[in-house]
């Protein structure tokens, strides 16, 4: 311990009154830091003559114990997880590229995907290559250790406070800084940044703490292509059935008087004017109210007698010249049939030959 001072005080017009000094001293030797070690509690006459009008007074002091010397305080380490996230983006007047002499901001989101609270960091990126600083849009100051700053020549560094858990879809801190395109048209600008680049975050996942992005530089003079829309799908026109190909009613005029002649029906030549579905009620009409006409029926005609045979072949009677016979069916050269006055169920077989003729009447 070395005392740096010794303070004598004259006596004032009151003597007896409590005067304080404080004494410093170095401690450790060396060490730069001054702590107080004593104080003067009070003045008591020196018990020596005086010389002169004003009496000298000397100082008595107490020593004091040296104070414990003060330690830098260390910022803490994170030891539960937490989850640091960065996420970049560049924002531009023509939204998806730059022109040359425009302006880029790149705007950093930091996000804490984890359960804890991390603590202080920072955020390292830089001017890109083919621009050149302007500014910076949260500026860090004493006060606070969240802005950012360049770090000439092209460094840039952002101070980045303690990032409580948050959201997904919502940073915690953003970050923004605005550089100039120098760079010609058709030149790709590629800028990127890491989040706690110094490792001082117990992270458990660095893999999202790195983030970059790419803008073009682009000629707002040139043409640009204009995407052709696509049209919507319209859904498939509804098709009808092709009408059928139906024949007028002029072009039946020969067919029905056709049909009419083999019916055995007279009638008037068609009206023109009538729809098909009127003709054919017409001649639906005119059909079924016609007789069904009598086919022509088949007779025997005896010219010589001859014999009659029952179904059993046996012989019944001779038949004379002139008899008339209905014939029922026919078996080669041999006839079933009926005498005319005879009922339908007496049938017989006549043979065919030069005595009997078939005849249609």
């Amino acid at each position: 311990m070395s005392l740096l001072g010794l303070a004598l005080f004259p006596a004032a017009p009151g003597n007896g009154e409590i005067l304080a000094q404080t004494l410093m001293t170095t401690t450790p030797a060396g060490s730069g830091t001054t702590v107080p070690t004593s104080t003067i509690l009070r003045s008591t006459p020196y018990p020596y003559p005086t010389y002169g009008p004003t009496p000298i007074y000397f100082a008595t002091w107490t020593p004091v114990p040296p104070a414990t010397p003060v330690q830098p305080r260390l910022s803490p380490t994170s030891v539960t997880p937490t989850d640091l996230s960065l996420k970049m983006r560049a924002v531009t007047q023509l939204g998806d590229g730059v022109a040359r002499g425009d302006v880029i901001t790149y705007v950093l989101d930091v996000y804490n995907l984890g359960n804890a609270t991390a603590p202080r960091t920072g955020i390292a990126t830089e001017v890109p290559e083919g621009t050149v600083w302007v500014s910076t849009n949260d500026p860090a100051s004493i006060t606070s250790y969240r802005g950012c700053w360049i770090n000439q020549p092209r460094d840039v560094l952002c101070g980045v406070e303690a990032t409580p858990p948050g959201s997904p879809s919502q940073p915690v801190w953003s970050f923004s800084f605005t550089v100039r395109v120098e760079a010609p048209p058709g030149t790709s600008i590629t800028n990127s940044a890491t989040l706690d680049y110094i490792n001082s975050v117990s992270d458990s996942n660095r893999n999202n703490n790195v983030a970059s992005v790419t803008t073009t530089v682009i000629d707002p003079t040139a043409p640009r292509a204009t995407p052709t829309p696509i049209p919507a799908l319209s859904p498939p026109p509804v098709l009808s059935p092709a009408p059928a190909l139906l024949p007028t009613v002029q072009a039946l005029q020969t067919p029905v008087a056709q049909l009419r002649s083999a019916s055995g029906l007279r009638g008037e030549e068609i009206d023109p004017s009538l729809s098909l579905d009127q003709l054919l009620s017409v001649l639906s009409y005119e059909l079924d109210s016609a007789a069904a006409p009598t086919p022509p029926e088949n007779w025997l005609v005896v010219f010589a007698p001859t014999t009659a045979y029952s179904l059993d072949d046996e012989p019944l009677r001779t038949v004379e010249a002139g008899a008339w016979y209905h014939l029922v069916g026919q078996e080669a050269n041999w006839a079933m049939a009926v005498a005319e006055s005879d009922p339908p169920e007496d049938l017989v077989w006549i043979q065919l030959d030069s005595r009997v003729q078939v005849t249609s009447g």
